[in-house]
């Protein structure tokens, strides 16, 4: 679609991710417009901006189910204490993701691919409302943020009807009854899977389809009680050891790539659980 100049909208960012290198390589004259919410926020606050004059994007984190568990903890957690996400109501997959931090390593390269942006300038704050989707900062200090409630509606509306805008008939956001905005620090040492994965897809790009397919077979496996949740980002970095790749060259390879790690991390899941 994209080499026939057609416009498209992708709300799977896993795709982004395991085909980033080809996409976003070729000069393509379609278009892509995130439907993520954290993208699309970046996406509206970058409309009609230089992008030479961005200084960083900023990317929100709710904190997930567990953002107030203590460490120690988490190897004992069921996956049903993971899917009472605070905030959002979603798929489990992407609720188990939110709940490891690995959704938000998955939304910064998405980005760092969707926008052009270095990895150096893409950071992520913890915000436990989940108001603030994303922010860009400017060289000349200003912050542009966008706004919105916790409902996929927005960015799904806003990426179906671009460039214009219509009335919405949901909900407004009343920011007295909001009360206190609140963005805090990453807890690098609670959730390690973010720096873990977000160091493979920095060092070794070719290695993006892996990091998705063993992201999917170690969620499942939680899911299915076959594992526990801190050896989520075992079962990821591990299959990753055992692929080197240094570049994909073709939507096949990415495929084939995809379909080996998810054999690879299964076979880690079923020594795991001997």
């Amino acid at each position: 679609l994209l080499k026939k100049g057609k416009t498209i909208g992708i709300a799977n960012k896993e795709s982004i991710i395991a085909g980033g290198n080809l996409i976003f390589n070729n000069d393509f004259p379609g278009f892509i417009i995130p439907i993520d919410s954290e993208p699309s926020a970046i996406f509206q606050a970058m409309l009609g901006e230089n992008k030479k004059t961005i200084r960083k994007l900023i990317i929100t984190g709710s904190g997930g189910s567990f953002r107030d568990l203590d460490k120690e903890l988490l190897a004992d957690v069921s996956p049903e204490d993971a899917l009472k996400h605070p905030n959002w109501k979603m798929g489990k997959k992407i609720t188990i993701d939110s709940a490891t931090m690995v959704n938000k390593a998955f939304e910064v390269i998405e980005s760092h691919f969707l926008f052009g942006i270095d990895y150096k300038r893409i950071e992520v704050v913890i915000h436990r409302e989940s108001i603030v989707h994303s922010l860009v900062e400017f060289i000349d200090g200003n912050i542009k943020a966008i706004l919105s409630p916790t409902r996929m509606y927005y960015p799904i509306q806003f990426a179906l009807t671009y460039p214009n805008r219509n009335e919405s008939h949901i909900e407004y956001l009343n920011l007295a009854k909001t009360g206190k905005l609140t963005f805090y620090e990453m807890d690098h040492e609670k959730f390690p899977a973010f720096r873990k994965v977000l160091n493979i897809a920095k060092t070794n790009e070719g290695l993006l389809p892996v990091l998705t397919a063993s992201d999917e077979v170690a969620v499942q496996a939680f899911l299915d009680k076959k594992i526990k949740f801190t050896d989520i980002e075992n079962v990821i970095t591990e299959t990753a050891t055992k692929f080197d790749v240094k570049k994909i060259d073709s939507a096949e390879q990415v495929e084939e790539l995809y379909k080996n790690a998810i054999i690879t991390a299964n076979k880690i899941v079923r020594r795991r659980m001997q």
